[in-house]
């Protein structure tokens, strides 16, 4: 077990937050703000989702940071499929009636 694993704690605080625990809250928000600071330092993937963040104690310029992390972690994953762009043919919207 890892004691100080960010993802287990910033998951766990998501879940008492979402039970609305509010046992120790200021201290858990100021690790979970403290983990986060360290990761965006360290140009790593931040333990908090995007949508989550919404929750937390967080500066506006913090969440765009972990919105902007976790959207080239999709870049990243979504130009490793080598897929081919569909092109829209004009001839397929006369099938169907507006």
């Amino acid at each position: 077990m890892k004691p100080d694993f960010p993802d287990a704690f910033c998951n766990l605080a998501h879940c008492l937050q979402i039970i609305c625990d509010w046992t120790d809250y200021d201290n858990r928000m100021k690790k979970l703000v403290a983990i986060v600071d360290d990761q965006l330092q360290r140009k790593r993937l931040p333990s908090v989702h995007p949508h989550h963040s919404m929750l937390y104690p967080l500066t506006h310029a913090t969440r765009i940071a972990i919105a902007a992390k976790h959207a080239q972690l999709c870049i990243e994953k979504v130009s490793g499929l080598h897929l081919c762009f569909f092109t829209f043919c004009l001839c397929f919207a006369s099938w169907h009636s507006f």
